[in-house]
C-alpha cells in the first residue's frame, strides 16, 4: 500500500521565542495551547533567521479571482473556511473569518450578496464558521463565534446575511467553533458550543438555551465538541474536552457513566485544540472516541486516546509521542485490511525537520511504514482521500516550515 505525502501549506505560524543567551537564538516557533503553554524543545537556529512563505513544494493551479485578500491580526484566523451553497446555482460557495470580518465568496472570488460581515473591533472570527438549518425553515445558516478580550458572541445569519432572530447570543471571548446538531430530532439544528470558563452551552436556533443546559466542566474548554450516539441507545450524546478531562454527556446534559476520564498526565498535561473523533473502530454499534492531549513529562510528549464509550480505553492505549499534538484524530482504513486505523501528526514549526506521522492499528501497534517522517510539523488535522482514483488515499497535510 503506497502512500503519498503531499505539502500543501507551508506558512502558518508567526510567532518566535527567543533564548535569554549570551549567544542569541531562536527556538522552534510554536504557538502556546489553550492555557498559553508553548512546547519544549531543544530545536535551535541563530538569530536572524527570517521566515519565507515562498518555498512550496510543486506547482497548482490558482482558480481566477484567487487569491483573495484580507486583512486581520496575528492570532486570526486560527482554523479555516467552509464550503456550502449560498445561493441558488449549483456551485459551492466558501466562507472564512479573518480579523472582525466574515466573508461568503463564490467560485470566482467575489462576493455571495449580503456579505461580508463586520464586526465591532477585536470581535475577530478566530475559528472556523459553520453551516447549518438551526430554524427548521429548510434553508442552511451560517453561525459563528467572533469574540477577543473584550468578550465574545455567538452570531447566526441567513444565506443573504440577514441577522437571525434571536441572535447575536453574547458570549464568552475567545468563542470555538459552534458545532450543528439535531439532538432532539426536530428536524432543527442545536448550536454547541464551550465557553472559555469551562461552561459547555447547547443553544436552540432561536437563540435560546436548551433544557439541563449549560454544565459547568472543569476548566477551560479545550476544543471543539462532537455529536453522536456513542452508546447506541437512540439518544444523541455529546463530547467535549476540558484541559485535563474528556466529558460526554446526553441530550440533557447528564453525565454518561465512566465520564469524565482525566488525561494521562492530568498534573502537567493538557488538552488543546485536539477536538474528538467519534467512530466504530471495533464494529460493535458503539463509538469510540479518540483525541489527544500533550505534556511536558519527560517521555510524554503527544498522547493519543482511544476510549470505549463507557469511558474505559481500548487495550494498547493511550499511546505517546515525542512532541506535541494539536491536530484532531483521523480513522482511515489507509493499509486495505478493512479495518480502521487511527492517525495524528505532530504538532511543530522547525528550521530542520523533526516531526512525524503516526498511524496506530487498533490494537495499539504500528502501521508498516510508520512513523512516516521527519517532517517541519503540522498544527492541523491530516487530510486522507484518493486524490489521484487508484483506490487507495493519500495522506494530505500542511507543513510549518521556517526558514
Amino acid at each position: 500500500m503506497k502512500q503519498i505525502f503531499i505539502t500543501i501549506l507551508v506558512f502558518l505560524l508567526t510567532l518566535s521565542m527567543i533564548n535569554d543567551n549570551s549567544i542569541a537564538q531562536v527556538r522552534s516557533v510554536f504557538i502556546p495551547d489553550i492555557e498559553g503553554k508553548i512546547q519544549n524543545s531543544s530545536q535551535s537556529v541563530m538569530y536572524g533567521e527570517s521566515l519565507n512563505p515562498n518555498n512550496a513544494n510543486g506547482n497548482f493551479t490558482i482558480y481566477p479571482g484567487f487569491p483573495v485578500q484580507n486583512f486581520y491580526t496575528i492570532f486570526s484566523p486560527k482554523t479555516g473556511g467552509i464550503f456550502c451553497n449560498m445561493d441558488s446555482d449549483t456551485d459551492m460557495e466558501i466562507v472564512f473569518g479573518a480579523g472582525e470580518h466574515l466573508y461568503a465568496v463564490n467560485i470566482d472570488g467575489a462576493a455571495v450578496p449580503g456579505w461580508p460581515k463586520t464586526f465591532a473591533q477585536f470581535y475577530e472570527v478566530a475559528w472556523t464558521p459553520s453551516f447549518g438549518d438551526i430554524d427548521g425553515d429548510g434553508e442552511g445558516e451560517v453561525v459563528a463565534g467572533t469574540g477577543g478580550i473584550p468578550g465574545g458572541k455567538i452570531e447566526a445569519f441567513e444565506k443573504d446575511g440577514t441577522i437571525l432572530p434571536g441572535f447575536p447570543i453574547t458570549f464568552e471571548r475567545y468563542t470555538l467553533t459552534p458545532v450543528l446538531a439535531d439532538v432532539d430530532n426536530d428536524n432543527a439544528l442545536e448550536i454547541i458550543i464551550g465557553s472559555r470558563n469551562g461552561k459547555m452551552y447547547v443553544f436552540k436556533g432561536d437563540g435560546s438555551v436548551y433544557p439541563g443546559w449549560p454544565y459547568q466542566m472543569d476548566g477551560f474548554t479545550a476544543s471543539s465538541a462532537s455529536v453522536g450516539d456513542i452508546d447506541n441507545n437512540g439518544i444523541m450524546d455529546i463530547v467535549c474536552e476540558s484541559i485535563k478531562r474528556l466529558y460526554a454527556w446526553n441530550k440533557d446534559g447528564q453525565l454518561l457513566p465512566g465520564f469524565p476520564i482525566a488525561v494521562l498526565d492530568s498534573t502537567i498535561g493538557s488538552n488543546s485544540y485536539s477536538a474528538p473523533l467519534l467512530v466504530d473502530v471495533d464494529n460493535d454499534d458503539k463509538l469510540e472516541i479518540s483525541f489527544c492531549s500533550h505534556s511536558n513529562a519527560t517521555g510524554a510528549g503527544g498522547i493519543t486516546y482511544l476510549i470505549k464509550f463507557n469511558g474505559t480505553s481500548l487495550s494498547g492505549w493511550p499511546k505517546t509521542v515525542d512532541n506535541w499534538i494539536y491536530g484532531a484524530p483521523i480513522a482511515a482504513d489507509i493499509d486495505g485490511d478493512n479495518e480502521l486505523e487511527i492517525l495524528v501528526a505532530e504538532y511543530g514549526a522547525s528550521f530542520t525537520p523533526f516531526f512525524y506521522i503516526f498511524a496506530y492499528n487498533i490494537d495499539g501497534t504500528m502501521v508498516t511504514g510508520f512513523p512516516h517522517g521527519p517532517y517541519f510539523g503540522t498544527a492541523n488535522q491530516l487530510t486522507v482521500a484518493d486524490i489521484d482514483n487508484d483506490s487507495q488515499f493519500e495522506i494530505i497535510f500542511d507543513e510549518n516550515i521556517q526558514e
